[in-house]
């Protein structure tokens, strides 16, 4: 799967990339996903759960850099594990229980 992401112009500062792109290594690492960054698009190119993973701690990080103005190397690890700890409801099936009342 390939997506690409439109970076806010804001979040686009290095502060997201991090430096010598740090913060882009992380997720690339971590997400075991490939990553391309270039005139404020980020494409991202792998397995797609590892792709959305991906996707949705990038969408995290310029949340966090627009909301406090900087990002560091921790805030990435952060983002990272709460990404992870969620569970991933893409191909769960609901259930609707009734109870009789």
């Amino acid at each position: 799967m390939e997506l690409t992401i439109q970076v806010d112009s804001f979040a686009a500062s290095p502060d997201l990339f991090g430096p010598a792109d740090e913060h882009l290594r992380i997720v690339r690492s971590d997400c075991d996903v490939g990553l391309n960054a270039r005139n404020g698009m980020i494409t991202l190119r792998g397995k797609s759960r590892n792709v959305q993973n991906a996707a949705k701690i990038i969408e995290k990080m310029q949340k966090h850099l627009l909301k406090f103005g900087r990002l560091e190397s921790s805030d990435v690890a952060a983002l990272i594990a709460e990404t992870h700890q969620r569970p991933q409801t893409d191909n769960i099936e609901t259930i609707t229980v009734y109870s009789p009342k």
